[in-house]
């Protein structure tokens, strides 16, 4: 599949029918960047399904990209993969992947303010769809994309989307991601740690300069004094990824960071705890402060009728407590109580 064949019907794409009109044009442009994108990385073929597969869905997912700080960067789509209907032992076979943990970069941030270090961030361009299938998945294309069959008379059935490489959504596309840059890292002279799988060191044994590289699934961060060993690194990324913009880091995660005059580093969630208080004003807009924790003993009890507010907490409660659990886990462990 070249990106001669994509066919985009804007008309007929279910996720733009309920966008703002003023960001229709936006999120249209978005969604063909993506497919032409994941059409160059080589992602698909079409090929003939045997008798028992069973294609999956795909849908696009929408949606506005911000920075730390809560700015607005770009409109951004992605083809995405309904991986909930693959089927273990057919369509994947194993899907754990290693996550970095938020230790893991503050130990980064520590050892970079201590020896007075740029640190480097990088996101790789649709990294999942640049690691190879390891299972035969066909896969049904959204309403309103298709991809023409140059060569439909050849064959006596219709051609449909096969994955040659991974794509968001799958089971096991995180796995497969993980296989694809340890290679490439244990073939750039780098060694994995072994509290962290997702934490690499390049030391020169002649001179004692480092480089240190941590993996946030398509997020990578880099410090280290060896300045010839980091611009190598940019540039393998560059040449095997297309990794073409390296900038020291403002933002991971949510999580804004910032670099003072001295060398130090301070991390905030302003704009996550914002967008949260904006999220769900309903029920922050009745609270006020506390000079001490909450009891642990204390039980919410709902009132007969319940209020409105309690059944805005029950049903978003889980929801509430899972940002506040990272907001704590990330810069804030404050509110841990």
């Amino acid at each position: 599949v070249t990106d001669q064949d994509i066919v985009i019907d804007e008309a007929r794409i279910k996720d733009l029918r309920s966008v703002k009109e003023e960001d229709r044009t936006p999120y249209i442009k978005a969604i063909a960047k993506d497919l032409f994108d994941v059409v160059r990385f080589g992602c698909f073929k079409l090929a003939l399904p045997p008798a028992n597969a069973k294609p999956l869905d795909t849908k696009i997912v929408l949606r506005i990209k911000t920075d730390g700080d809560g700015n607005y960067i770009k409109h951004k789509a992605r083809l995405v993969i309904k991986g909930f209907l693959a089927e273990l032992g057919k369509d994947f076979f194993a899907t754990f992947s290693p996550m970095s943990s938020l230790t893991t970069v503050r130990v980064i941030l520590a050892i970079a303010a201590h020896k007075k270090l740029p640190v480097y961030h990088a996101d790789v361009p649709n990294a999942f769809v640049q690691s190879n299938i390891d299972s035969d998945v066909y896969v049904k294309l959204p309403e309103g994309i298709s991809f023409k069959d140059q060569d439909a008379d050849k064959y006596p059935e219709r051609r449909i989307p096969k994955l040659i490489k991974s794509l968001y959504g799958l089971r096991q596309s995180p796995l497969l991601w993980n296989r694809e840059i340890d290679a490439f890292f244990h073939d750039n002279g780098f060694s994995r740690c072994l509290s962290d799988s997702c934490l690499y060191t390049n030391v020169d044994s002649h001179n004692g300069k480092f480089v240190i590289v941590s993996i946030n699934v398509d997020g990578i961060v880099v410090t280290g004094d060896d300045t010839k060993a980091i611009d190598l690194l940019k540039q393998s990324l560059n040449t095997k990824y297309s990794v073409s913009q390296f900038d020291p880091i403002h933002t991971l995660l949510g999580i804004r960071i910032e670099r003072y005059a001295d060398g130090s580093y301070s991390l905030d969630c302003i704009a996550k705890i914002e967008a949260l208080l904006r999220e769900h004003e309903t029920a922050f807009a009745h609270l006020g402060s506390a000079n001490s924790p909450m009891s642990t003993s204390s039980k919410f009890e709902f009132s007969d009728p319940p209020t409105e507010l309690q059944l805005y907490v029950k049903k978003n409660f889980a929801s509430i407590l899972g940002s506040l659990i990272y907001i704590c886990i990330a810069c804030r462990p404050d509110i841990a109580q």
